[in-house]
């Protein structure tokens, strides 16, 4: 990538990852306390901020190492970002496991901005 287009990028990919953290802190699953409109508006935002950097780092998620947060990707576009028959189903097969996903990203994401900040120092 750029460096130009990384400086100016690097801001909203911080955003992102950053979205995604604190959202699976506040992973709605199994949380009756809040209303069902809040919990699937948290559900929706943590998805679309981890299909955005899932999107933008996907050559990284290559091998059999991310099979498991592929299949996420692929959760993501049927369940929450299309309206498709995928969304059908019981509420225990809805619950995602927001903190395993962002475990499974954080080396890449970490790698990813090392890569970027030597290379701005270039």
């Amino acid at each position: 990538m750029d460096t130009n287009i990384w400086l100016k990028m690097r801001p909203h990919y911080i955003y992102e990852w950053r979205m995604m953290r604190n959202l699976a802190v506040l992973a709605p699953n199994g949380h009756h306390f809040l209303s069902a409109t809040v919990s699937n508006a948290l559900v929706e935002v943590f998805v679309v901020h981890f299909a955005n950097l899932f999107d933008f780092l996907e050559e990284r998620f290559d091998g059999e190492k991310y099979r498991w947060l592929r299949v996420q990707r692929e959760r993501a576009q049927n369940e929450v970002l299309a309206l498709t028959s995928a969304r059908f189903g019981r509420p225990a097969d809805k619950l995602w496991d927001f903190p395993a996903i962002v475990a499974e990203m954080q080396p890449v994401v970490d790698a990813h901005l090392r890569d970027m900040d030597v290379m701005e120092e270039l």
